[in-house]
């Protein structure tokens, strides 16, 4: 019996190929078949449907903004919700999950972004909540309809 061996540049080509591949899989909003494979996706959905009432509207001067879980926001048009950092990290399930998760939703356009000094897409906004500008995370209303 024979055994194929790969040469070193055969085997390093074939290596890199996998892991650009396995790269371009993860990246891909709706991998397999056709359901969202992002992690930490139905947990903010459930967290948002769940806790909406929790949510400060921005727009309703009776809306105390400094108790609330986060606000609800009309921004360019559209409804979005405005969640500090941390707390989102803390909903779908950690640091790595949330940068994967508003990778994905920025892609489909379900998450606003700002350009940083450096030219770098940032995932979190300033938004003006009383007289303050905290940096949160807006997504779009949109994404409890999918």
């Amino acid at each position: 019996m024979r055994s194929s061996r790969l040469r070193g540049g055969d085997l390093l080509a074939a290596i890199l190929k996998c892991e650009a591949d396995h790269v371009s899989f993860v990246e891909t909003p709706e991998a397999g078949h056709g359901a969202a494979r992002t992690p930490g996706l139905e947990s903010l959905r459930s967290f948002l449907r769940e806790n909406r009432d929790a949510f400060a509207d921005l727009s309703d001067l009776d809306d105390d903004p400094r108790s609330a879980l986060g606000y609800l926001n009309r921004h360019n048009g559209r409804s979005e919700f405005l969640i500090e950092n941390d707390r989102f990290e803390d909903v779908v399930g950690g640091k790595q999950e949330a940068h994967l998760l508003k990778t994905s939703l920025a892609q489909r356009k379900l998450l606003q972004t700002e350009r940083g000094d450096d030219g770098k897409e940032r995932y979190v906004v300033r938004r003006t909540i009383g007289t303050k500008r905290p940096w949160l995370v807006a997504i779009d209303a949109r994404v409890l309809d999918e």
